[in-house]
C-alpha cells in the first residue's frame, strides 16, 4: 500500500535533483541526502548487472578505424605523411630511413563507449561518495558493497580500452545511438545504469527516514492536494526549491529546516499555515493553536487535528 510519502515522490516534478528533493521531503542536509544516494545508487541492481557483465562487455566493444602518424624505420606501414616525415629526419640527425606513416589502428572513443563510460562513472562517483558515511547512517554491508562496487567500477574505467574514451555526460544523440545500435545488447547495462542514475532514489528508500511526525504531516499535504483537487483547483507539480517543496500557492517546509526563519515549518497556503501539534499526542487545542500562531508570524495559523479543520481551511482558501 502506498504511503503518503510515495504520492508526494510520485507527484515531484521531473527531472528533479535528488538532494534538493531529499532535503525538501525530509528535511535531510544536503551532504546526508548526497550520501544516502550514493549508497543506493552503488548497490542497486542496475549497477550489480553491469559490473557483473563488464568481462563480456570489454570484449564485445564497438570500435572504429581511424587514422595516427606512426615513425618507421626500414618500412611501411601506411600512406607516408611527407612535411612530418622531413620534420622528423631533421630532428633526427637527417635519417633517410625515417618515415611518419599515417597507420589505422582500433579507436575506441566512440558514443556508445562514451555512454559506457558515463554509467561506470555514476556508480564510482557513488561509491566515493560513501566514505564518510558513519555506520549509524546505514548498515554496514551496504557501505561495504557500495564501495567495493565504486572501486571496481574505477578500475574497469581505467582500463586499457576505455582510459582514452572520453569522460562527458551523454547527448540524447550518444543514448538513441547506443540504443540502435547493432550491439545494442552489450550496452543495455549501461543503459539501465544511467536511466537509474537520473534518479537514484525512490520513495522505498527514503521511507525509512521518516519519522512519525513526518509521515503525518505528508499525510496533511496529500490531503491538502487531494481536498484542492475536489475543489477544482489544478495544482502543478511539486518543486523542490530552497529546501521546501512548491506548488503554485502551496508551500511545504519541513521541521528540520526550522532554523531558517525566512520561511516557518509547515504547509503554507495561501496566508494559512497549516499544520498538526508539536507533539503529536498533545492534543491542547489552545496550547498548540497559540504555538503554532507564534510561528506563523503573520499568517492565519489553522491547526489541523481533524477533517474538519482541514475542510475549514481548503474553503477560505477557496472561497
Amino acid at each position: 500500500m502506498s504511503s503518503a510519502t510515495h504520492v508526494i515522490w510520485e507527484r515531484l516534478r521531473r527531472p528533479f535533483d535528488v538532494v534538493e528533493a531529499v532535503d525538501a521531503v525530509l528535511g535531510l542536509s544536503p551532504n546526508v541526502a548526497r550520501q544516502l544516494a550514493g549508497a543506493m545508487l552503488a548497490t542497486c541492481d542496475e549497477a550489480e548487472a553491469l559490473l557483473q557483465g563488464m568481462p563480456h562487455t570489454l570484449r564485445s566493444l564497438s570500435i572504429s578505424t581511424a587514422e595516427r602518424l606512426e615513425e618507421c624505420r626500414g618500412g611501411l606501414r601506411g600512406p607516408v605523411a611527407w612535411s612530418e616525415t622531413m620534420s622528423r629526419r631533421a630532428s633526427t640527425a637527417g635519417a633517410q630511413d625515417v618515415f611518419m606513416c599515417s597507420a589505422p589502428h582500433r579507436a575506441y572513443d566512440v558514443m556508445e563507449n562514451r555512454v559506457l563510460v558515463a554509467a561506470l562513472t555514476s556508480v564510482s562517483a557513488a561509491g566515493r561518495s560513501v566514505e564518510s558515511m558513519s555506520a549509524q547512517s546505514y548498515d554496514d554491508a551496504t557501505m561495504r558493497r557500495a564501495r567495493s562496487n565504486g572501486t571496481r567500477a574505477l578500475r574497469y574505467l581505467e582500463h586499457r580500452t576505455l582510459a582514452g574514451v572520453t569522460r562527458e555526460r551523454p547527448t540524447p544523440r550518444a543514448i538513441k545511438r547506443t540504443k540502435t545500435s547493432n550491439r545494442n545488447k552489450t550496452y543495455a547495462p549501461a543503459l539501465s545504469m544511467l536511466a537509474r542514475a537520473s534518479e537514484p532514489l525512490g520513495a522505498d528508500d527514503i521511507l525509512p527516514f521518516c519519522d512519525r511526525r513526518t509521515r503525518v504531516q505528508h499525510d496533511l499535504l496529500v490531503s491538502v492536494l487531494d481536498g484542492l483537487g475536489r475543489r477544482g483547483v489544478q495544482i502543478p507539480h511539486l518543486r523542490p526549491i530552497g529546501g521546501s517543496l512548491e506548488a503554485g500557492d502551496l508551500r511545504y517546509s519541513h521541521p528540520r529546516r526550522r532554523g531558517d526563519q525566512s520561511l516557518p515549518h509547515g504547509i503554507q497556503l495561501g496566508d494559512c499555515l497549516l499544520d498538526v501539534p508539536e507533539r503529536l499526542r498533545d492534543r491542547h487545542r489552545e496550547r498548540n493553536q497559540q504555538a503554532l500562531q507564534n510561528r506563523a508570524g503573520s499568517l492565519q495559523a489553522v491547526l489541523v487535528l481533524d477533517q474538519s479543520g482541514l475542510d475549514a481551511a481548503l474553503d477560505r482558501y477557496c472561497a
